[in-house]
């Protein structure tokens, strides 16, 4: 059985410096509050064993944030000790890096290694040559979904036996293993079907196989009858045979008789040609002849002699003059070869001496040509001997690395210039940003006051309105008591006093109206200042609800998973202040359980390291 036997932690999460745990067996129980790093070593070991990060984390959030150790690249590692299930020790490391650009945080894996103890040696296996995947899985001797779902299951994952009915589905189907099981299923009832379909087949086969063999049993039957009919018939030719063995020796002689006599007619007819070619050749020959060999036979064979003595001595002889023909002839060829050698060779080496001529003359022009323009002295006239050349080349080639040296200075402080006019740029660019937005948000509020002395003008109007309405509500007075007087002389004054009380109390009406627009006038033109700051404030405070409601939008995914709705301000305020005093709370009960966990890790934490190194 697998035992896991040690965790090492190293820039996970809040885990910044190596941190050990030692599990004890049969059970080890890690307790601590709320941010003390439980559920950290429960997602170390899900992906020290499956390779799987944490829910809701793009890996970046796994490892210890760049921005809090105040670098641009953090390095985790997460170190495992277990026993696999032959009992053979393993150590399992996995490790991460995560980068800071400029925008994001970029996450990446670096070479995962496993490392056996077998046969009293330490073996390794890197991710760059096998799955450390299925390694580990077949080292524990557990299924991958048991890992993720039930040994290791995160705790924003715990409630899934309380998912809906599909979701549970998957999660008992990939930790029983039961898909495999029932593409076994689905796989043995197509093997069926096929089977099926094939004893069909076979079955008619067998049906025409049963009358093709019935056919061969009596084809077979036929043929054993046939060989017994040509075994007697074979018999019969041996005894033929046999009885015509003295005719055939027989007739064996008598055609060696005759081929005997084909050759001796053959023989007679070549020596008859042969004769008669002589006699034709004899006629012709002493035909020819003019003057007949006047002595014995034996004087004409050795006069014979004596002349084959001599055309051979004269054969020798022109057979050595072609000889010495030959030699001389291979002798001209050769000479004529060796002079076409030496013309070419020579027309090469003309062309070379005058090419050789033009670079001499080239390279003393340019000689002086560089001389006179990096001011060399000592080669202003050729020709120009090798010492000179070498003490020309030797000082082009220290002018030349002084340019080099002289060229990477200027680079350098080019590059310095560079620097700082870009710097200078850039800082001038973010002022001339906040000239602008200045100018933009004074612009905004010019325009707003522009538009309120137009509302105050329009007010003004208003009053003015007002006021002559009030002059000529005391011409009406006037006239009215005027026509008062007139009617109490003629006589009716009841009817008119009533009129008139009316008309005054219209009249202290319109002055008491009169008297409120002319205050408001005055305090408009005393109050202008405090109007346009007024008006500031209304628009800062439009552009923070803007700004809010941006980081509302923004944040609307989070604050739904924390809250279930966004809802409005004042609600989301109420629920973040609630969430916060909460959370105030379990941070407090943390913070005690750190220090108590601190207060245990320090005296164990030396004794851990030296064992697990």
């Amino acid at each position: 059985m697998s035992q896991i036997e040690k965790l090492q932690i190293e820039g996970i999460r809040s885990y910044r410096e190596p941190a050990v745990i030692e599990f004890f067996t049969p059970l080890t129980l890690i307790v601590g509050s709320n941010g003390a790093g439980k559920t950290t070593i429960i997602e170390a070991l899900n992906y020290i064993t499956t390779g799987d990060m944490p829910p809701n984390s793009k890996g970046a959030a796994f490892v210890f944030d760049p921005k809090v150790a105040g670098e641009t690249e953090v390095k985790g590692q997460v170190k495992l000790m277990l026993k696999d299930i032959g009992g053979h020790r393993v150590i399992a490391t996995r490790s991460l890096v995560s980068t800071q650009k400029v925008k994001k945080l970029e996450c990446k894996s670096l070479e995962n290694v496993i490392r056996r103890y077998l046969n009293q040696e330490w073996q390794s296996v890197s991710s760059k040559c096998a799955d450390i995947n299925k390694e580990m899985i077949s080292c524990l001797g557990v299924s991958k979904p048991v890992l993720d779902c039930v040994i290791f299951c995160h705790q924003e994952d715990s409630l899934w036996p309380l998912s809906e009915g599909k979701v549970l589905k998957t999660k008992f189907d990939d930790i029983f293993a039961a898909t495999r099981y029932i593409k076994a299923l689905e796989a043995i009832r197509k093997f069926r079907k096929e089977q099926t379909t094939e004893v069909k087949k076979f079955k008619t086969e067998l049906d025409y196989l049963k009358a093709n063999k019935d056919k061969a049993d009596e084809i077979a039957e036929n043929m054993e009858k046939t060989l017994k009919r040509l075994e007697e018939a074979q018999q019969q030719v041996d005894d033929i045979k046999t009885s015509m063995t003295p005719v055939e020796s027989r007739l064996k002689d008598l055609s060696r008789v005759q081929q005997t006599l084909n050759e001796l007619e053959r023989n007679l007819d070549i020596h008859l040609s042969n004769k008669k070619s002589l006699v034709e050749m004899n006629e012709d020959i002493a035909g020819k002849i003019t003057n007949f060999f006047q002595g014995s036979k034996q004087e004409l064979e050795k006069f014979v002699r004596e002349f084959g003595s001599k055309v051979k001595d004269k054969e020798t002889q022109l057979m050595e003059v072609e000889e010495t023909v030959r030699i001389k002839d291979r002798e001209f060829s050769q000479l004529t070869s060796k002079k076409n050698t030496i013309l070419v060779n020579h027309g090469k080496l003309q062309q070379e001496a005058e090419r050789h001529k033009l670079n001499i003359e080239q390279r003393n022009s340019m000689i002086i040509e560089q001389s006179k323009t990096f001011q060399f002295k000592g080669f202003d006239a050729p020709p120009f001997s090798s010492g000179k050349v070498m003490q020309f080349m030797e000082t082009t080639k220290e002018m030349y690395q002084k340019m080099i040296k002289d060229g990477k200075d200027s680079k350098q402080v080019f590059q310095e210039r560079i620097d700082s006019v870009q710097s200078k740029i850039d800082d001038i660019k973010k002022t001339l940003y906040q000239y602008e937005e200045t100018i933009r948000i004074k612009t905004n509020l010019l325009g707003e006051n522009q538009r309120k002395l137009r509302q105050v003008g329009q007010d003004l109007s208003n009053v003015d309105a007002s006021a002559k309405k009030l002059q000529r509500t005391e011409k009406e007075l006037n006239a009215a008591e005027k026509e008062l007087q007139d009617t109490k002389a003629s006589g009716n004054v009841g009817e008119w006093k009533t009129g008139l009380e009316k008309s005054q109390k219209e009249k202290r009406q319109i002055e008491t109206e009169l008297t409120r627009l002319r205050e408001e006038q005055q305090a408009m033109h005393l109050n202008s200042t405090t109007q346009a700051k007024l008006d500031m404030s209304r628009k800062q405070k439009e552009a923070k609800e803007d700004a809010i409601q941006k980081v509302m939008d923004r944040h609307d995914e989070e604050l739904r998973s924390l809250f279930g709705s966004s809802g409005p301000t004042d609600t989301i305020r109420s629920r973040v202040s609630g969430f916060v005093k909460e959370k105030r709370s379990e941070l407090k009960g943390a913070n005690i359980n750190i220090q108590k966990l601190k207060q245990q890790q320090s005296s164990k934490q030396a004794e851990q390291r030296m064992t697990l190194d």
